[in-house]
């Protein structure tokens, strides 16, 4: 009886060192797609758990060079890939987006220049990719009309998610996001295009991370991300493939 026990032990034990944790440090807009990602690489990996950690770019690239457990990084924009370029494999382009107008549904905004009528615009802070995209657009917006703009920017916030529920909690008449949160927030707001002469694109890279203590399975990860199965999950959350 006892070696029998003892059997159990050591197979019990086994299984248990066969499950494995990929962490995976992902961008607040990245959320759904990359959560529905991490479902379908789960069925495919028996013994995998991945653990999806959602927040700004900024806190996470922070974290990553903090020596956090981060396996992959897949941030809203190259530059938050770029600064932290040494501690990550190279990167691939995973998908692109572009920033839109989030108002209430009643809201008679119908452009850019019609921000500078609302009383309480919120933005992404410039760290965060929402708020650089931001401010790059906000750079190409003759001088005048960008001052009375930023005029109106009532607060900015640490990621899109934030951004976005001030819209939706009924804090702010318009907001500055990503296409793809504004689907997911469905009737709760109004969608306003900006003009192609002002809007920029936002690129979603995804890398790898130098420190990953599944490195194996962390390449897999991205690489499933490319797939044409990875790919569909992307679009069918709003997002599109980037142009050359």
């Amino acid at each position: 009886m006892r070696s029998s026990w003892t059997l159990f032990a050591v197979l019990l034990a086994s299984c248990a060192a066969e499950d494995r944790t990929l962490t995976v440090f992902t961008a607040a807009s990245l959320g759904e797609a990359m959560e529905e990602h991490a479902r379908v690489f789960e069925r495919a990996h028996e013994g995998v758990d991945v653990r999806v950690v959602l927040a700004g770019s900024q806190i996470l690239s922070r974290q990553i060079e903090e020596g956090a457990p981060a396996d992959v990084f897949a941030p809203a924009s190259p530059e938050h890939a770029a600064g932290i370029e040494a501690l990550l494999e190279p990167p691939r382009t995973l998908a692109c987006s572009e920033p839109v107008i989030v108002t209430p549904p009643s809201s008679q905004v119908r452009s850019f220049a019609d921000l500078a009528e609302v009383d309480r615009l919120v933005v992404g802070t410039p760290e965060v990719p929402i708020g650089a995209y931001t401010d790059a657009m906000l750079a190409r917006t003759p001088a005048a009309l960008r001052r009375r703009i930023e005029a109106r920017i009532a607060s900015r916030e640490l990621d899109v998610r934030q951004v976005l529920a001030k819209v939706v909690l009924g804090e702010a008449d318009a907001a500055i996001v990503y296409r793809t949160d504004a689907i997911h927030a469905g009737a709760a707001v109004r969608t306003v295009s900006i003009d192609p002469a002002l809007t920029v694109t936002a690129r979603y890279p995804i890398a790898v991370v130098r420190a990953s203590r599944e490195p194996e399975l962390a390449r897999a990860f991205v690489s499933f991300a490319g797939t044409a199965e990875g790919r569909a999950i992307l679009e069918a959350h709003g997002f599109v493939e980037c142009a050359p």
